[in-house]
């Protein structure tokens, strides 16, 4: 009864106050967060170190110079500028604005839900079905501890997932190139958006055969990759207008360069700390060589309007459980996505927890090896690597599930 009561004020709440309540949440977050790094334990920082590499590259923006003589700082200035108040507002500005765009986040997926439902069955009820489905997935998000805690610890990845809702929402409404020019802007923010790139522009042929669909444009595919290009060779031409060279080499030559050694969930990790010294063409082809692989099939296979939400989602789980380098703040890339099909994936509430558990499960005992190594100072490099191949494992398998449920559920329909 108690139950049935809870649940029942839980749905009837509207957006609005579930964004209130969704912004306290992240608001007290961010005190707590204060509170830790003033006065808890030393070396044990609440705030992600990257914040203040963002806080450090706007201070020199700030007096005028370069956001590039801050070392590390291999972000677009774009991303300095935004955090300027950190420097003559308040330090925590950066976190309420990574917040802000959270709560953006699940305005977006609450309309991309709701436009997606056809309009005969909506009614003016105070929740109807489409409504609800609409609700659920924005609340998947709004209350997602996890989203919560990386905006909260300065983490800018909101920022990226705003402008790919953005274009996702865009595509819908069919402002092909205003998507495009979104879509430009958050490969030019963060690299990887770029894997959504033969998807969007596939799905947008009504052509059966591939070559077809690359070789035979329409106006829809022109409008949109000529909007990417203006978004993309735009906004990084300006930003090597103001910085030069030190912009290309630390924004984009680095990433390609890079080889990151640090432990990692990728499953590749100890290999690249073992043969860092090594400057072989041949081991950066078997990190991507799979990878490329899988996101060309899941984009070719996937590459219609009806699949296209759950092929970004795929793409996106695909892309980070392959990837050379995988950290916790990846996760939230394809955790973006899920609840705008998690309608397409008739799981019972017990099925969704057992895999929550799972995925939970193998990424705790990869942390235990990690914290050992970071803070105890026990080599574990050797456990962290199976660790990583477990985890690895999970998420493919999870993934194989999803897909098997949905392929499922869509022939089914």
């Amino acid at each position: 009864m108690v139950w049935a009561a809870g649940r029942d004020w839980w749905w009837s709440r509207s957006l609005r106050c579930h964004l209130f309540l969704g912004a306290l949440f992240r608001l007290l977050l961010i005190a707590y967060g204060h509170y830790q790094d003033q006065w808890g334990p030393a070396g044990v920082k609440f705030t992600d170190v990257d914040y203040r590499v963002y806080t450090d590259a706007a201070r020199y923006l700030h007096h005028g110079q370069s956001p590039y003589k801050r070392h590390t700082y291999r972000y677009t200035p774009y991303l300095a500028g935004l955090l300027w108040p950190n420097v003559w507002l308040h330090p925590l500005w950066g976190k309420a604005l990574f917040s802000l765009c959270d709560l953006a986040i699940a305005l977006l997926i609450y309309a991309c839900l709701q436009a997606s439902q056809p309009a005969a069955t909506r009614s003016h009820s105070s929740l109807p079905p489409p409504a609800r489905l609409a609700l659920s997935g924005s609340l998947l998000w709004l209350y997602n501890p996890f989203s919560m805690a990386i905006s909260a610890r300065g983490s800018c990845e909101a920022v990226v997932l705003l402008l790919i809702l953005l274009t996702i929402y865009g595509f819908q409404a069919r402002a092909y190139f205003c998507a495009g020019l979104v879509f430009g802007l958050s490969i030019h923010f963060k690299l990887y958006p770029i894997i959504y790139a033969l998807i969007f522009y596939l799905s947008l042929s009504q052509r059966s055969r591939f070559w077809a669909k690359v070789c035979l444009l329409n106006g829809a595919q022109v409008r949109f990759t000529v909007a990417t290009l203006v978004g993309l060779i735009g906004s990084t031409y300006v930003a090597y207008r103001l910085y030069g060279q030190p912009y290309l080499s630390e924004a984009w030559l680095y990433h390609l360069a890079r080889k990151d050694i640090r432990h990692n969930f990728s499953p590749y990790f100890y290999m690249l700390y073992l043969t860092h010294d090594v400057d072989d063409a041949g081991l950066s082809l078997v990190t991507f060589l799979p990878q490329i692989v899988v996101l060309f099939v899941i984009s070719v296979v996937m590459a219609r309007p009806a699949d296209l939400w759950f092929g970004l989602f795929a793409l996106t789980a695909v892309f980070v459980a392959f990837n050379k380098v995988c950290t916790s703040q990846y996760f939230l890339w394809y955790m973006v996505l899920l609840p705008l099909v998690h309608h397409r994936l008739r799981f019972s509430l017990g099925q969704w927890l057992g895999m929550g558990a799972l995925w939970g499960a193998a990424q705790g005992s990869w942390l235990l090896a990690a914290y050992y190594l970071e803070f105890d100072g026990t080599n574990t490099f050797q456990v962290l690597w199976l660790e990583g191949l477990a985890f690895f494992s999970a998420n493919v398998g999870l993934l194989s599930k999803l897909i098997r449920e949905y392929r499922t559920q869509y022939v089914v329909a």
